[in-house]
């Protein structure tokens, strides 16, 4: 029997620290004598951090905390190169019949990906203990952050949390011991949930708690939990459920939001009689707590369970602030695109939508506009008006519909007075944007009419107002008439700057901001302050200023955050995630692109998920990891290919980025699908004179010649370039490129001396009027190595090559082409006889191809193949069997390409001086592959023909 009440907590740490004195150390030490649960929390929770070096494979850097349920451990992921924290779980805490359970629950939590809580990447054993592994966050705990804060940023934050947990409960998990210390708020203002170490744990006995304070009471044989957050059904001996964690919730915001516990007990039989007999305290405090959380913490504190809110889901919806328009005229400035307001209680006119639609967009404006844009001596000018226009009708049908059909529901009654409020307020809005689109294309630029439809697919779309749900996380109500006037004078401003952006008129944009910052300045309406910060921001990072584009989205996304604006976090997450990636962050473009996304999903919109992974994607790729990038560019699309309110030049860049990444990924599906897909779209769009579809034109051509259909490749380079001089001209840099692409269309085709031609016009042109654009340079010059080459002027060749080398040398960006230099220079210096050299080169050429690529790229393949050659030459057959068995193992080389590894394959096996009858055999059926093989490409028609010979001569001799 123990003699003693068990110590606390802090008690046996303090033993554990050697920071008890005689006679409390004495105590100490005769109480765990007898008391074993004590003595296995001693043993099991308490031993030094140096004891245990590694878990499975987590390398243990530090001890960060410790309790009676065990102890958090910061450690090293060698395999992601990775912080991360590790709860190992005390084993006395679980009953034996919970381990399973345990372990199942973890892993439901290691599958839950939510923004506000901790990812669990991984949950194991180590010596009976169980443990999971999570991410590892800077950042403090609430009740800490939430010191000299200001109660609407802790009620935001606090929602947030419950968003949280709510997700947590939605898994079918219980976190069974939330706190303000269980929920950490990181750098950029995000809480999330977490230490689960009770989760998933049985009560190993149940009957009524009582005895002396115990702050943590976390050992076998109680109730699991921290006493003065637990719900009173738990004090009573029940069991743990959704309403006990709604419980630990509301103390927690009764605890942040008022500075002290809502009831207190020394004893748990003393705590739960102080929740079931007193009324809820109304502490003092400086902050003044609006009357809907006082009604909140009433009823989430509820002693009986059942007079609780029904989940977290409804509890959260309460916190929500009161989102009701007020009923205050509008500014003048707002008048003649606000007209249709609703009024209440009066019975509407649900013709004043229409009548505001016309003011801003009749048949006049649309007149101007395709008269503006058909006087435009552009080639697409014509095509651009008729898709633009189209975009605007369709727009407006949209929104007049969607305005009358919420002012009828409003004479009906058939829509709640909040969801009025909010549809009637995003009519405002979209017709706000919509008007300044119209007065912008009534005196189109240059931009405007090259990227109409574009730039009417950037309206943020009407189709969102009939949907309440998504409004309630896109939109904030004005609180009172100041904010009301702030957007009635300041969003007409915002969405013409906006209108400048979407055209790429940054300069103009910023004007107009500077015109109006006082106003801005002093501006509290929250999606006024939040656009301000994101248009400056996208103004600074055209300008390179990524520093401050990055401290402006920063506040921007904080502000969104703050106030449940899922669609402004989602996309200014984007926006920071592609600053950190420009600026060579990987780490920290991803946490934004993953919270990105997470924001998207929580905001239901197929856009900004699109917009996330599309850009992430980018990342991948930047990064090396193609396959993620492929299956990121993948989800990109499968997000919006069902939508049918998704814009449709929208739609075609999500299929570009998709199959540029099947491409670069070197897979067997090369993109061409969705290339085709997407010049459909662009086509119907722009017409056949809009730069975009050369630009596609382009990536055609490469996939025609990747697949060996060498004729197809010269058409799509043929037309990429019409398109291109139609635009800009005979001697524009694209020109120059666009001159490239066709003379590497007619090398393939055999017709070389054509290509050098264009090679070399290519060349005049960048030297008179490009003369800085070296990297255009590079790619003439090695592209006329190679018709060298096959003209069999070495020389040429090889000045080519090295001018081509030499201006690479100091170009950082050229990494990829420098690697490929060094194969065509290899060729060169192999045609040349000079073995060694050539060697010396292919084998670079190799290294670099694999680092870039990866070993299973076509690239690297040629590379291998190259270096196959040389060693042959200089019969090293084994090794070139080994090379040429690792390029022919790469599925995506073209015909042509597999038939010259097949041939030197086939010399490889043949010409060994212990080659046996076998062996030549299978080298005569390798080279007649190859000769088969080589068929494909005009350009190998004298390969194809030694192959030929080679065979001719081999079958006389045997």
């Amino acid at each position: 029997m123990v003699s003693q009440t068990c110590p606390n907590d802090d008690q046996l740490l303090a033993f554990a620290e050697g920071l008890l004195v005689d006679p409390e150390r004495a105590q100490m030490e005769a109480h765990l004598a007898e008391c074993p649960v004590c003595s296995a929390i001693i043993g099991a929770t308490y031993q030094r951090p140096g004891e245990l070096s590694v878990i499975g494979r987590y390398e243990i850097r530090e001890e960060l905390g410790r309790g009676g349920m065990g102890r958090v451990l910061e450690a090293w992921d060698p395999s992601l190169n990775r912080l991360v924290a590790i709860k190992v779980i005390l084993s006395t805490a679980l009953s034996s019949t919970s381990r399973e359970r345990f372990t199942r629950e973890a892993e439901t939590l290691a599958a839950l990906q939510h923004p506000n809580v901790i990812p669990v990447y991984d949950v194991g054993e180590i010596d009976d203990a169980p443990y999971f592994v999570m991410e590892r966050i800077d950042g403090v705990t609430l009740d800490v952050w939430a010191r000299q804060r200001r109660i609407a940023e802790i009620i935001a934050c606090l929602r947030d949390a419950g968003e949280g947990l709510a997700a947590v409960h939605r898994a079918g998990v219980l976190h069974r011991d939330f706190k303000p210390a269980n929920v950490i708020v990181g750098a950029d203002g995000r809480p999330r949930v977490g230490d689960f170490g009770l989760a998933g744990v049985d009560l190993v006995d149940t009957a009524p708690l009582d005895g002396p304070t115990d702050a943590s009471l976390t050992k076998t044989g109680a109730v699991m939990g921290t006493l003065p957050y637990m719900a009173p059904e738990l004090l009573d001996g029940g069991k743990a459920t959704p309403a006990s964690d709604q419980f630990a919730f509301c103390v927690s915001m009764f605890e942040v939001v008022y500075g002290r516990l809502p009831f207190l007990g020394t004893t748990p039989r003393a705590l739960s009689s102080a929740i079931r007999t007193g009324p809820l305290p109304t502490p003092r405090t400086e902050h003044v707590v609006p009357r809907r959380i006082r009604r909140v913490l009433e009823r989430g504190l509820a002693a009986d369970a059942n007079d609780r809110f029904g989940s977290m889901r409804d509890l959260l919806r309460a916190l929500r602030p009161n989102r009701r328009l007020p009923l205050v005229g509008l500014g003048a400035a707002a008048a003649a695109t606000a007209a249709f307001v609703l009024a209440t209680p009066a019975h509407a006119d649900c013709s004043a939508p229409a009548r505001a639609l016309e003011a801003t967009y009749d048949a006049t404006a649309r007149a101007e506009i395709q008269a503006a844009f058909t006087a435009s001596d552009h080639p697409h000018a014509a095509d651009s008006a008729r898709s633009t226009l189209a975009g605007l009708d369709a727009y407006a049908r949209t929104w007049v519909d969607g305005a009358t059909a919420t002012c009828r529901a409003s004479n009906d009654g058939t829509i709640a007075d909040a969801a009025l409020d909010l549809q009637t307020h995003c009519h405002r809005r979209t017709l706000q944007g919509f008007a300044a689109a119209v007065a912008s294309l009534r005196n189109p630029t240059e931009h405007h009419i090259r990227r109409g439809p574009e730039f009417v697919a950037g309206l943020r779309t009407a189709h969102v107002c009939a949907d309440t749900a998504a409004l309630e996380r896109l939109l904030v109500l004005p609180t009172d008439a100041a904010q009301t006037a702030e957007e009635d004078t300041l969003s007409p401003v915002l969405a013409e700057a906006n209108a400048r952006v979407l055209v790429d008129d940054f300069d103009g944009a910023w004007v107009q901001l500077e015109q109006h910052a006082d106003a801005f300045e002093r501006a509290t309406y929250p999606p006024i302050a939040i656009r301000v910060l994101e248009l400056r921001a996208r103004v600074l990072l055209h300008r390179q200023d990524l520093d401050g584009a990055k401290a402006l989205s920063l506040r921007a996304q904080q502000q969104a955050v703050e106030h449940r604006l899922d669609h402004q976090a989602s996309s200014t997450a984007t926006f920071l995630g592609k600053i950190a990636a420009e600026q060579g962050d990987v780490r920290d473009a991803q946490r934004w692109f993953d919270l990105a996304l997470a924001r998207a999903e929580a905001a239901g919109s197929s856009r900004l998920e699109a917009q996330a992974l599309a850009t992430a994607a980018k990342l991948h790729e930047q990064r090396g990891d193609l396959e993620r990038a492929v299956d990121t560019a993948r989800r990109a699309y499968a997000s919006i290919e069902h939508d049918e309110t998704y814009p449709p030049t929208s739609r075609a860049e999500v299929l570009l980025v998709y199959a540029g990444q099947l491409l670069t990924a070197g897979t067997e599906d090369d993109g061409r699908e969705q290339l085709e897909t997407a010049r459909q779209i662009l086509l119907d769009v722009y017409g056949d004179a809009h730069p975009v579809i050369a630009e596609i034109e382009e990536d055609l051509q490469i996939r025609a010649s990747r697949r060996g259909d060498y004729e197809a490749s010269l058409q799509h380079g043929a037309e990429a370039l019409r398109i291109t001089i139609a635009n800009e001209g005979p001697n524009a840099l694209r020109v120059v490129a666009g001159r490239v692409n066709y003379a590497i269309a007619l090398l393939e085709l055999g017709r070389f001396e054509d290509a050098a031609r264009f090679l070399r016009q290519a060349d005049a042109v960048l030297a008179e009027h490009f003369p800085k654009a070296q990297s255009t340079r590079i790619a003439i010059l090695s592209n006329l190595a190679n018709v060298m080459l096959a003209l069999d002027d070495v020389d040429q060749a090889r000045a080519a090559v090295r001018e081509a080398k030499a201006i690479s040398a100091n170009r950082p960006d050229q990494a990829t082409r420098a690697a490929l230099l060094d194969g065509v220079h290899g060729l060169v210096e192999l045609h040349a006889g000079n073995l060694d050299t050539a060697r010396q080169l292919a084998s670079a050429s190799l290294d670099a191809s694999t680092a870039i690529f990866g070993q299973h790229h076509f690239r690297t393949a040629d590379a291998a193949t190259r270096l196959a050659h040389v060693e042959l030459e200089l019969g090293h057959h084994a090794a070139a069997k080994t090379l040429l068995g690792q390029a022919l193992a790469v599925d995506d080389m073209t015909d042509a390409d597999r038939g010259e590894a097949t041939f030197l394959l086939a010399r490889a096996t043949y010409e060994p001086p212990k080659a046996n009858l076998a062996d030549k055999q299978h080298a005569l059926e390798l080279a007649s592959k190859a000769e088969q093989a080589l068929a494909s490409k005009p350009a190998s028609a004298k390969r194809r023909g030694e192959v030929q010979a080679w065979l001719s001569a081999r079958r006389t001799i045997d």
